[in-house]
């Protein structure tokens, strides 16, 4: 539901001012996969989280302009196809330069531990180059749930350059298996995979 409010916003099809309202009247209808058991309250914590960052919504900056929102891309990386959606493209005014910009609902200490989280952002640069022909200089994610806190990210040409590599080699080692063996982890297969209402092995454990 937050990316689709955040959405109609850089559309201009909402405006700032509505944002809490089609919260609070839309949560319940569309967000209705059960959240994980833990923390405690999840689901309520998410829920005024969500209302409280859209009550004091930060919006962008007046010298930036949107480029494009929700943006499906399609590429080819290690001969096979990828897709994905980048949730909003901007374009910095003083710069001249883009700026990408992925909402995520995840936690800053979370987000603090992964050091792979960027990867993401770097397959999307992939995209923006051959789109727009110039990679961004800014990748970014924008942290809802904690008030719209955003973490920045320099786009460097060899990190870059190193998470393409990455890619490209786990994409040749995948191609190279011929057997599939489950690997459970529970917190994952128990309340965030879309298959563990098919999985032998997560209904095992049930």
């Amino acid at each position: 539901l937050a990316h689709s409010l955040l959405e109609q916003w850089a559309k201009g099809e909402l405006s700032a001012e509505a944002l809490p309202g089609e919260w609070e009247r839309r949560h319940d209808a569309e967000v209705t996969e059960p959240y994980p058991p833990f923390p405690k309250n999840y689901r309520e914590k998410a829920y005024q989280a969500g209302l409280e960052y859209f009550t004091d919504f930060p919006g962008i900056d007046e010298w930036y302009s949107v480029v494009a929102t929700e943006h499906r891309y399609l590429t080819k990386i290690g001969g096979c196809e990828f897709t994905g959606i980048i949730d909003l493209v901007l374009r910095n005014s003083k710069t001249g330069r883009l700026h990408i910009r992925d909402h995520k609902s995840r936690s800053l200490s979370s987000m603090k531990k992964d050091r792979d989280a960027v990867k993401q952002l770097y397959a999307y640069a992939k995209f923006v180059k051959e789109k727009y022909g110039e990679y961004p200089s800014i990748m970014e994610f924008n942290l809802f749930k904690e008030g719209g806190i955003i973490v920045e990210f320099p786009f460097v040409k060899n990190q870059y350059d190193e998470v393409i590599q990455w890619l490209e080699t786990g994409i040749a080692l995948i191609s190279m298996e011929s057997e599939w063996k489950a690997n459970y982890q529970k917190f994952f297969c128990q309340n965030l995979c879309s298959m563990r209402n098919l999985c032998a092995e997560a209904l095992s454990k049930e």
